[in-house]
């Protein structure tokens, strides 16, 4: 068994022998979260800032708060625990996972709770996690789900290099490439749908690296906008969408590579702010 541990850089560095998160056979178990506001803050606020750091634990994990699977919360003051329930069940939204408060002895610094829990990884699914204005209409992104597969297959074949590069016929090893990216907390592939149509996509890949003073960068990948939403803004407010992603997940460097065919989509890229840096080389490795 493989067992991933991550570490949040929008989260203090932890101050003992573990890590924020550790990721196995697709589950993620968060460390425990303790408020930032300091033992003054009321009950109410410091609950936020625990939510608020599990939230972006679970960004990171790639799971989110319809993915948890069970909570442990371990409360200095049991007399809060109505309160906390009250606030836990508008953060969730409706999703009520396995759940256990436990009563602590005092914890550091005057704080009122911890909370641990376990959540499912390859969040695919769920609800929207961005919603772009195009000319067209609203176009709202979601983290993309196994049935999804056939048609961001056809979406990909869906230009002059892509009729030659993709099979949408033959969806096994799409299929088997979709979970394997799905259960990675460091791969988003999203589906991007107008109404009831997938209408784009892209593959966005947070790389941790030396290089550079150690800055995170982010991959983009597999960028498609279906033929019937072009000229309507969709590109462009979807890469400037993946770009706030990338800087929410720590990256520091948002990069990807064109085909030097798609001259058309080079100078889309250029237009946004990206610059020709580099030249990128490829191999085939006749797998």
């Amino acid at each position: 068994m493989s067992v991933t541990t991550v570490n949040s850089p929008q989260l203090p560095t932890p101050r003992g022998h573990y890590s924020h998160i550790a990721t196995a056979s697709g589950l993620a178990w968060i460390s425990g979260q303790m408020p930032t506001t300091g033992g003054g803050a009321s009950f109410r606020d410091q609950v936020g800032s625990v939510l608020d750091r599990l939230d972006l634990c679970l960004a990171e994990a790639g799971s989110g708060r319809e993915g948890l699977v069970s909570v442990r919360v371990f409360l200095a003051d049991m007399s809060h625990w109505a309160e906390f329930d009250e606030l836990f069940g508008q953060w969730c939204a409706g999703h009520a996972p396995a759940r256990i408060v436990l009563p602590s002895p005092p914890l550091r610094d005057g704080l009122l709770l911890e909370l641990e829990a376990v959540a499912a990884v390859g969040r695919s699914g769920g609800g929207p996690i961005g919603a772009l204005d195009t000319t067209a209409g609203v176009v709202h992104l979601h983290r993309a789900t196994a049935d999804d597969v056939p048609a961001l297959v056809r979406l990909l074949a869906d230009d002059a290099l892509g009729a030659d590069r993709e099979d949408p016929s033959a969806l096994a090893p799409y299929q088997e490439a979709f979970a394997e990216l799905d259960a990675d907390p460091r791969q988003l592939l999203v589906a991007a749908r107008h109404g009831q149509d997938l209408v784009g996509t892209l593959q966005l890949t947070i790389i941790p690296g030396l290089s550079r003073h150690a800055v995170r960068r982010a991959q983009i990948e597999g960028v498609r906008v279906a033929s019937s939403m072009r000229g309507c803004g969709l590109g462009t407010l979807l890469l400037r969408w993946a770009a706030d992603e990338a800087r929410r997940r720590g990256a520091g460097l948002l990069q990807l590579t064109s085909d030097l065919q798609r001259t058309d989509a080079i100078r889309f890229y250029q237009s946004l702010g990206m610059t020709h840096s580099h030249a990128g080389m490829k191999l085939d490795l006749d797998l």
